[in-house]
């Protein structure tokens, strides 16, 4: 990968002289370095090239691999509106299961935050928190209500709704936990 992202640079050749009375001085051993660098490029070109669908091999290959990868990431690294309106999609349809612990949900529709923000779209933090309010089903509806009632709409942020939701989510598996262990303790009692 070295060679492909620019960290490893091909080493240089040596000369002396200018002009007409210019000699190469490289030393043996640098000119072995020299094949090495060129081999790993090929080999990466190669590579490249083999992951290339047919069609695109012959027009976006280049003289290096960084300079194919390059050529690739200019043609196809950033998404188009398209694409861009797929990722904003999963974030406004983004669901939240009443039954599921929160937390890894959250994580993911923060990592669908980053994805538009990296891409040029940025959400407001007000935004982000609505959207997952939005993500609530009916029976948190309420939390919904009262999270809305505690902020003014400039301090409404997606780390107040994800704690407050991540809150509300454990006090209901305690009370659900108590009622399961006050169940199994009156179901054990005995009648004679």
């Amino acid at each position: 990968w070295g060679v492909v992202s620019g960290r490893d640079e091909r080493p240089k050749e040596t000369y002396s002289g200018t002009g007409a009375d210019r000699v190469e001085t490289t030393s043996a051993e640098l000119k072995k370095e020299i094949r090495e660098w060129d081999e790993k490029d090929d080999s990466a070109i190669g590579i490249i090239t083999l992951k290339l669908p047919k069609g695109l091999r012959e027009s976006m290959v280049r003289d290096s691999a960084q300079e194919t990868w390059d050529e690739i990431k200019t043609q196809y690294g950033t998404p188009r509106a398209a694409g861009i309106f797929g990722i904003f999609k999963e974030a406004i349809n983004f669901e939240l299961r009443e039954d599921a612990d929160p937390a890894m949900p959250i994580a993911n529709l923060r990592s669908i935050f980053t994805r538009l923000d990296d891409f040029g779209l940025r959400l407001t933090d007000q935004i982000q928190a609505m959207i997952l309010l939005a993500a609530l089903t009916r029976s948190w509806d309420n939390l919904a209500m009262t999270m809305l009632s505690q902020y003014d709409a400039k301090s409404l942020d997606l780390n107040n709704i994800a704690s407050g939701i991540q809150d509300e989510y454990s006090r209901r598996t305690s009370i659900k936990n108590s009622e399961s262990s006050l169940t199994a303790r009156l179901s054990g009692i005995k009648r004679y």
